[in-house]
């Protein structure tokens, strides 16, 4: 009885997914032959909306995904073609990038500070974590996961401490300021900058695995090690100790997914709508129910990445228009003036305003003879 009831469950599946594409239309189609971008008309309860779509053959070994932030640098912001030109080199023959999840961005129209709200880790390497928690996880070979990651558990090692009987110092996060004054335990790297946030407590430095300095309120940061910042109540370090931190997950098998990509909230998933906002921690309209300029990025059963913009639509037609693109799962990504997207050296959608970080798909065989 279990075999029928999952046969005829993927059969239900697959005429949703047949009607849902009915409802579309490509009216022109451009680029390699792995990475290409479409313009596509989907039905929607709002009526129908042109959609920009970015698609990338993530069965192609030659496609690479990336976070790329403004400068190299948390805090910065810049203009979305310049973030995604920064990391094209001789090989990448075709690029593409759309705007990455929500920031706070600065300047007199917005006063914020362009620090970014959500995790952020390229090929193992975690420029921030804190904030949003959902992600959408690229291991090597480009398979996907998505889903809810939650904090990472960050563990900071001290030589010596197993033999004292001393576990590993819980760190909160890794370049990510929380405005709880009583924060503690906060990794800071290069990627922050030269120096850590103005604090009152205790700033250790480290380079190259070692203790260089202890100090009292604001410590430097060096790009060949990091700086903790924290209390004193757990632990006190001295200059000369051997450290270093480790991440690992509360599920292990995110441990794979080696590049992560933070959005919010979970538009599709398994092929299902989703319109449980606030239940993932989305209350406000800007980001739940008005009709605004919307970006996301999905992927499909056969392993096929889309990244979209639309001009109007508010989040359940995103998720529609997801849908009946074809995507599985796929996440909202941030919208209003940041909605934007770059291909092949143009301008898509062009955002409105400077953004912190972009997504940015490589194809290193853009040579290929393009699609007919």
């Amino acid at each position: 009885m279990r075999t029928k009831h999952i046969f005829w469950k993927v059969m239900a599946f697959t005429v949703l997914a047949a009607l849902a594409v009915s409802n579309i239309s490509l009216d022109a189609a451009f680029g390699s032959a792995s990475l290409t971008h479409q313009t596509h008309t989907v039905s929607t309860r709002g009526g129908d909306k042109t959609v920009q779509a970015v698609w990338a053959d993530l069965n192609d070994p030659h496609i690479k995904i990336q976070n790329v932030i403004a400068g190299n640098m948390l805090r910065n912001a810049a203009p979305l073609s310049t973030i995604a030109e920064s990391v094209r080199t001789p090989a990448a023959g075709e690029l593409a990038a759309i705007n990455g999840s929500f920031f706070d961005p600065a300047g007199p129209t917005y006063g914020g500070s362009n620090v970014f709200y959500g995790i952020i880790e390229n090929a193992g390497n975690y420029i921030k974590t804190g904030g949003c928690e959902y992600v959408m996880g690229f291991d090597p070979a480009n398979q996907v996961k998505m889903g809810r990651l939650g904090n990472p558990v960050i563990s900071l090692t001290r030589e010596g401490d197993a033999a004292n009987y001393l576990a590993p110092l819980g760190v909160w996060a890794i370049n990510h300021s929380f405005n709880d004054p009583d924060e503690e335990n906060i990794i800071y790297t290069s990627y922050y900058g030269n120096a850590t946030s103005d604090n009152s407590r205790i700033s250790v430095v480290v380079r190259n695995g070692v203790v260089t300095e202890v100090v009292n309120g604001t410590g430097v940061i060096h790009a060949d090690g990091f700086t903790l910042v924290h209390s004193g109540k757990y632990r006190t370090y001295k200059v000369g100790d051997r450290v270093s931190y480790s991440i690992d997950y509360t599920d292990p098998s995110w441990s794979q997914y080696s590049t992560k990509i933070a959005g919010a909230p979970i538009i599709v998933e398994n092929g299902q709508i989703r319109t449980d906002y606030v239940e993932q921690g989305y209350s406000e309209a800007k980001i739940t129910t008005n009709s605004t300029p919307r970006s996301f990025i999905g992927v499909t059963a056969d392993n096929k990445l889309v990244m979209g913009t639309v001009a109007n639509a508010s989040t359940i037609e995103l998720a529609e228009i997801a849908l009946g693109l074809g995507a599985v799962n796929a996440l909202n990504l941030d919208g209003g003036a940041s909605s934007g997207m770059y291909y092949s050296g143009s301008y898509i959608t062009p955002p409105g305003r400077d953004l912190a970080t972009v997504i940015v798909i490589t194809d290193t065989n853009a040579s290929a003879t393009p699609p007919a």
